[in-house]
């Protein structure tokens, strides 16, 4: 695992060494790692000299310059119902200056250009993918001929209806679209779109959560412009793990199983589309709602569009890019911190929970452990297929 040391990180990556060890499958996983960071260098090097020119032109910036210089001329509207007062527009004088150093005229040509390099990743990345797998021999794999998962021939080994499969060239088991797989697919799907639903009611729910917070104090204050989106943002990175922790983990694997997947490539397709699907609306709610609609429905004083008696949000004059940044901070650089610190305590705590078992005598003894033979998938398999299997 030399290979695999912080230190080796300008090294090549051992794909070759990595495809005999641990499969073709792991390898591609690792040469997609690593292509994938070597094309968000030049992306890297650009936001930052974007940065950079925000920074050196700030001075040149007429709306942050116009809010920074008001000298407590411009009074605002009170931000909220009850225990606010007017406010002057130069306290908002820091974000501004914060958005305009993010969003500024180089932003524009740095939109460009993430155009164009995604399309060229995505074909590079198509050119080095067939590259390895013709240097490793797969371009010969074939789905069709792919052989039946040991789970799947169990599940119908009294299946009535068989075929024979000229291409794997076995008799296998044929359960009915219409009353078998169909009834299978639309109660998994229902289950995956209840979940979807959740995760839309829960983070619906964290934004009744900012309305009342600013319903009750000021939130365009200096102690207030971080502390709003900071507490929120944390608030949605807890639900966002714990559902993702709980659906991942648990329901999609359930869901997936009680679907008739004949290979293991259809069953892998199947979970890793219900995984993307929960994970784009549990992840990327918050950060389109803060994008595009905060902000865009809020009214005016006399009539402010209301939501369960609360003001809707808005977002201060400098824009909500500010808490856009810090919403995406929290939630990509968060999940990487849970995501450690489970794969850290996590064997430490099974370890712990064994230890303690065994000390007090509740661990299971060899006698009651029962090994599977060797053979046990022979054994399902000709259960199931009612073959006779030659002994060797």
């Amino acid at each position: 695992m030399e290979w695999g040391s912080v230190k080796k990180w300008i090294k090549h990556q051992p794909l070759d060494n990595i495809k005999e060890y641990f499969g073709a499958k792991i390898a591609l996983y690792f040469a997609w790692l690593g292509f994938y960071t070597m094309m968000l260098i030049p992306a890297s090097i650009l936001g930052i000299i974007g940065v950079l020119y925000g920074w050196s032109t700030l001075s040149t910036d007429k709306i942050s310059n116009g809010i920074c210089d008001g000298n407590n001329t411009i009074l605002m509207c009170p931000q909220c119902d009850k225990k606010c007062d007017f406010w002057w527009l130069n306290e908002t004088c820091t974000s501004s200056k914060f958005n305009y150093i993010i969003d500024n005229n180089y932003t524009v040509f740095y939109a460009l250009f993430m155009s164009i390099w995604a399309v060229l990743y995505l074909e590079l990345w198509k050119r080095y993918s067939a590259k390895l797998i013709h240097r490793w021999g797969l371009t010969d794999f074939s789905s069709e001929v792919e052989h039946a998962r040991p789970q799947y021939l169990e599940r119908l080994k009294n299946a009535k209806c068989k075929r024979y499969n000229a291409d794997a060239n076995v008799l296998e088991p044929h359960p009915s679209f219409w009353r078998m797989k169909f009834p299978s697919y639309c109660l998994s799907y229902s289950i995956v779109l209840l979940f979807i639903c959740i995760a839309i009611i829960a983070f619906c729910s964290l934004i009744v959560y900012r309305m009342a917070q600013r319903a009750s104090r000021k939130i365009f204050s200096d102690e207030s412009i971080l502390l709003l989106p900071l507490t929120a943002g944390i608030l949605d990175l807890i639900v966002i793990t714990c559902l993702d922790y709980i659906y991942t983990n648990y329901l999609a694997i359930f869901l997936t199983n009680l679907e008739y997947r004949r290979t293991e490539t259809e069953y892998q397709e199947s979970l890793t589309i219900k995984n993307y699907l929960f994970q784009f609306f549990n992840y990327y709610s918050s950060l389109f709602y803060i994008a595009i609609l905060k902000g865009k429905f809020v009214g005016y004083p006399k009539k402010y569009n209301r939501i369960f008696g609360f003001r809707q949000e808005e977002c201060n004059p400098g824009g909500c890019l500010m808490e856009l940044c810090i919403q995406l901070a929290i939630i990509m650089i968060g999940k990487q911190i849970v995501n450690e610190i489970l794969e850290l305590s996590l064997p430490y705590i099974r370890k712990t929970i064994s230890r303690v078992k065994n000390t007090m005598g509740l661990a299971r003894s060899a006698e009651e452990e029962k090994l599977l033979p060797c053979n046990q998938w022979m054994k399902i398999i000709t259960c199931c297929l009612g073959q006779t299997i030659p002994s060797f």
